[in-house]
């Protein structure tokens, strides 16, 4: 994995500020976390397995029954396997099935921000450090920043009334592109890198559930709350 971006370079319309030295800016001289998320997967569950778990993929939640012992029933290998567990954990994220299932109580604040990302790939030199651009009049903003050699990870943030529609796909990509151009994001850096995977733009509305415990069964993370839906960090 990547590891540490420990300087920010922001930009304000095409304009450059003072470089961000984290390390002596933060209350504890910490850095900003920059990783490949499929790797961060593997490595986690890598470590699960190590530790004694056993890892089922592409298995997904069908039923789930509280109670004293707690049962769920999960669709894997084209058959329902039925699991008993003491306690049920949630940790699937926004979406949260298991939080779906036991019919918890969403609240969310009204639909303000839009955030959009994709994976971009090549040899760009540049330092490793967290990119911000911010776009005067309209307020969109981009980050670009390094997340494995040779592969960036990129956002397109936006208030809700910015753009006429939510861009999303292939069909998008040019239209990405000139926004990226027009916040602030050198030109000749985006004739580096191409696309990996398509664009996607998700709702980043602050969503909560007030109460998340109901019998044995917890959410955590995204699936209880997305506190800070303009950073995404959950």
């Amino acid at each position: 994995m990547q590891g540490a971006a420990a300087c920010e370079h922001f930009f304000y319309s095409g304009k450059a500020s003072e470089p961000r030295d984290y390390r002596i800016s933060t209350p504890k001289g910490t850095c900003t976390l920059s990783f490949y998320n499929s790797e961060m997967q593997e490595t986690h569950l890598q470590h699960a397995a190590e530790a004694g778990a056993e890892v089922w993929r592409d298995a997904l939640i069908a039923a789930l029954r509280p109670g004293i012992h707690p049962k769920d029933d999960f669709l894997h290998d084209g058959e329902t396997r039925p699991v008993r567990a003491r306690l049920i954990v949630g940790t699937d994220g926004r979406e949260s099935q298991p939080a779906t299932l036991q019919e918890f109580d969403r609240s969310r604040d009204p639909t303000e921000f839009f955030k959009g990302g994709l994976q971009l790939a090549g040899d760009l030199q540049i330092e490793h450090a967290l990119y911000f651009f911010l776009h005067a009049g309209t307020g969109r903003r981009s980050i670009l920043v390094q997340n494995r050699p040779g592969n960036f990870q990129a956002y397109l943030l936006q208030h809700k009334d910015a753009l006429p529609r939510r861009l999303s796909g292939e069909r998008d990509f040019a239209a990405v592109l000139d926004h990226f151009r027009a916040v602030g994001i050198p030109a000749t850096w985006l004739e580096y890198l191409t696309p990996q995977d398509a664009f996607a733009t998700f709702d980043n509305t602050h969503r909560w559930i007030a109460h998340p415990m109901r019998r044995n069964c917890v959410p955590i993370g995204d699936a209880a709350a997305e506190s800070d839906p303009v950073w995404g960090n959950g």
